[in-house]
């Protein structure tokens, strides 16, 4: 065995090493698409929530109008109190 072939030996061990640690090694790229695709989700579940407590808001005021709407367009009146049953 001459120092030729030690050499070679060395460099194909190596170079194998070398790539076992390469494919080893957890692909890093695969993070942020992840991270994205966790993002896209959230952001969906944000824009329903959103969506709910605007409409939620909305009806906070509906009795109020309603009420006007009867009194004005309805002539409708409030009975008195003596008048209410329990």
């Amino acid at each position: 065995m001459g120092p030729g072939n030690f050499r070679a030996n060395n460099l194909t061990i190596c170079t194998v090493s070398a790539g076992f640690r390469l494919f080893s090694q957890p692909i890093k790229t695969d993070s942020p698409l992840i991270n994205c695709k966790s993002l896209k989700i959230k952001q969906t579940q944000l824009e329903t929530e959103w969506g709910q407590l605007l409409i939620e808001q909305s009806t906070f005021g509906v009795e109020g109008r309603i009420e006007q709407k009867e009194i004005e367009q309805l002539q409708m009146q409030l009975p008195e109190l003596s008048k209410i049953v329990w």
